[in-house]
């Protein structure tokens, strides 16, 4: 539909699309379309402070909450002191992304210019604090990716991998690297309890599974494909593609 002037109550000329704005039910205004922005950015805001800060709080907590029972069955300093380490190294990541934050809305990791790295650190993170099984797999070759598309990977796999210790309970967690043609794809399966996906997809009013909905609209935002399976008492499959190579 082509874009048309129109002229608001100052005589200033205002562009419209002809298609009624989201937020007011009216032709949009410059005003409105900045607002949908200022609404995007704050959505995109508030995913980066879940999937990254929430999560790294959630591990300190959860190391803090360990090491009270190791205390509670006799000191074992070698341990006790591994699990501090560990701690520090979690709220120091989450002041980094703090400062991250401020600067570009993204995790410090994914500065790195080799994505399979990226993806390994974030892994071996994860194995380390959770004791999971995460097999990783890598299949082609990886073009560094444009920075939100490896934000989005880092947040969608960071989310994934929580998401399969703190609620499914999993125990062996598979994670695949692929690149097909133009298309990187991120392929995540676990042998957790699963979950009804109607029921998670439609209690859209509250925040008990923003992390999920939150994977699907990143997923969107950037024109990718997001599938989701699961059944409870057989695990979770997750696979999240993108359009970011030329060629075929």
């Amino acid at each position: 539909m082509g874009r048309k002037m129109s002229t608001g109550k100052s005589g200033r000329a205002q562009t419209t699309t002809g298609e009624p704005c989201s937020l007011c039910d009216q032709p949009p205004s410059i005003h409105c379309l900045q607002a949908r922005r200022n609404e995007t950015d704050l959505t995109a805001l508030v995913l980066d402070i879940h999937d990254g800060l929430v999560q790294n709080l959630f591990a300190a907590y959860t190391q803090v909450h360990t090491l009270q029972h190791i205390l509670q069955k006799g000191i074992d300093a070698q341990e006790v002191r591994a699990g501090l380490e560990r701690v520090a190294g979690l709220l120091e990541s989450s002041l980094r992304e703090i400062r991250t934050f401020v600067h570009a809305f993204g995790p410090e990791a994914v500065d790195d210019h080799d994505v399979c790295r990226m993806v390994e650190g974030l892994v071996e993170q994860r194995r380390q604090l959770t004791g999971m099984h995460i097999q990783l797999q890598f299949d082609g070759d990886f073009p560094l990716p444009p920075l939100p598309i490896r934000v989005a990977l880092y947040r969608i796999l960071q989310e994934a991998l929580s998401n399969a210790y703190r609620h499914a309970h999993a125990t062996r967690v598979n994670v695949r690297l692929y690149r097909k043609g133009s298309v990187l794809g991120l392929y995540i399966t676990d042998d957790g309890q699963g979950f009804d996906i109607e029921k998670v997809f439609s209690d859209s009013g509250t925040t008990k599974h923003l992390g999920l909905r939150g994977i699907r609209e990143r997923v969107q935002t950037l024109g990718g494909t997001f599938r989701l399976s699961s059944k409870p008492g057989q695990g979770t499959t997750l696979q999240v593609e993108f359009h970011v190579y030329n060629g075929s």
